[in-house]
């Protein structure tokens, strides 16, 4: 299970080393893995009771959870108010509104590894005000083939924005 954050760090921490032991739990209760959905709406409740009362402050952080597993790639969000939802894709963190504008027009079934990450880049590239580059983008996949969460280096994201703009390129030469 990837997980990425936007908001106070903190606040995601606490909120993820909660997501860690209630997956082990599961695990060893049950011997398998925890489903997504299952952990999720378990943090969006706890998120949720944090809004009912005076005297504490509610968590001030959205939380993206992605995982490939034997119901396929699921996408999940949690809002500080404690609201969770399904996507297939999304954007989350400043500009997300722009990112999933770009997604919603251009995201279809079907694409490819390469696809997906110019897809996602150009999002990015659409809802932020400087230029992308490796100093600026923090970047991590699962792939279907091997289910695990990788981080890419700077070197990777550079490589991966070189692929951008050579795509584009050829596009704009194709179209011309």
């Amino acid at each position: 299970i990837g997980v990425a954050i936007s908001g106070l760090h903190a606040d995601s921490r606490m909120l993820i080393n909660y997501a860690r032991v209630q997956a082990q739990s599961f695990r060893l209760t049950y011997d398998e893995p925890v489903r997504l959905n299952m952990l999720v709406k378990s943090i969006a409740d706890i998120k949720q009771q944090y809004t009912q009362f005076g005297g504490i402050r509610p968590f001030g952080c959205a939380l993206f959870f992605i995982v490939i597993d034997l119901v396929g790639t699921q996408i999940y969000t949690t809002s500080p108010s404690g609201i969770y939802r399904s996507f297939k894709s999304y954007a989350l963190g400043s500009g997300e509104a722009t990112a999933r504008e770009y997604l919603k027009e251009h995201y279809k079934e079907g694409l490819n590894f390469d696809e997906v990450m110019n897809l996602t880049l150009t999002a990015l590239k659409e809802s932020i005000d400087e230029e992308a580059t490796k100093e600026n983008i923090r970047l991590a996949y699962i792939k279907s083939d091997d289910n695990l969460f990788h981080m890419c280096t700077k070197d990777e994201v550079e490589q991966y924005l070189a692929n951008l703009k050579e795509s584009t390129e050829s596009k704009n030469n194709t179209n011309k």
